[in-house]
């Protein structure tokens, strides 16, 4: 935790935000929202993302399903 304290890294990527985002909440009170990135590689879900991308991430989707 204390790289994520320090900023060593230069962007966080989450490469699955369904299945788990260890330390987010720390995270993201350290890093600016841009430098936070979500991924969404599932094959069937019902994504919020919206909700996300509300919050200042980029989120990539790799599958948007027609409504």
């Amino acid at each position: 935790m204390g790289n994520i304290r320090s900023k060593y890294y230069d962007l966080v990527i989450y490469g699955s935000y369904h299945r788990g985002m260890p330390y987010y909440d720390l995270v993201n009170s350290v890093y600016n929202k841009n430098d936070i990135v979500l991924l969404c590689g599932e094959d069937i879900h019902q994504c919020n993302y919206k909700n996300w991308i509300d919050r200042g991430h980029h989120v990539f989707v790799r599958e948007l399903s027609q409504k």
